[in-house]
């Protein structure tokens, strides 16, 4: 990879966020299960149920806010994230959208830091994640040998040359 810094200049650090819908057991199945469990409970017989499961949520945007701002992604992606999958225990047959954010990684330095998400199966609701602090610190301290080299470069450039 080396070679190919004349090509395409010098690599890029980034943060990746994944933005992935949940996943849970439809309301009929979860009726329908309890009701074969009662029954089965009634009878003195055992049961196991068959399970059906949907994606509970479907992106459609995401942004990073920092200090009511939204800032800028260096890369993103929205795409589809199909689902099929039966077992002798359960299926589940759906069809999500789902998403990949990269950020520098300076802007996890930011105190007021927070996801905003918002959910395509619910056009009205906004979702509003923070960044917990130990998440920032620990992407900073990951990140803390690509901050020295930048801190180095700066010095150099500062310094008369002999």
């Amino acid at each position: 990879m080396q070679e190919w810094r004349e090509y395409v200049g010098e690599y890029v650090p980034l943060v990746m966020i994944s933005v992935e819908p949940k996943i849970g057991e439809t309301g009929g199945s979860i009726f329908l299960n309890v009701l074969g469990a009662a029954a089965a409970g009634y009878s003195g017989t055992s049961y196991s149920g068959y399970h059906t499961y949907e994606f509970k949520s479907d992106l459609q945007d995401f942004e990073l806010i920092a200090d009511n701002s939204t800032i800028p992604t260096v890369f993103r992606t929205i795409g589809i994230m199909p689902i099929s999958i039966s077992t002798n225990f359960g299926k589940m047959e759906d069809i999500a959208q789902r998403g990949a954010f990269a950020y520098r990684p300076e802007v996890f330095k930011s105190p007021h830091l927070y996801m905003r998400i918002k959910d395509l199966k619910n056009p009205s609701k906004t979702i509003k994640i923070p960044i917990p602090l130990a998440c920032r610190e620990q992407i900073l301290t990951d990140f803390e040998p690509y901050f020295d080299m930048i801190r180095a470069k700066e010095v150099k450039l500062v310094l008369p040359k002999y």
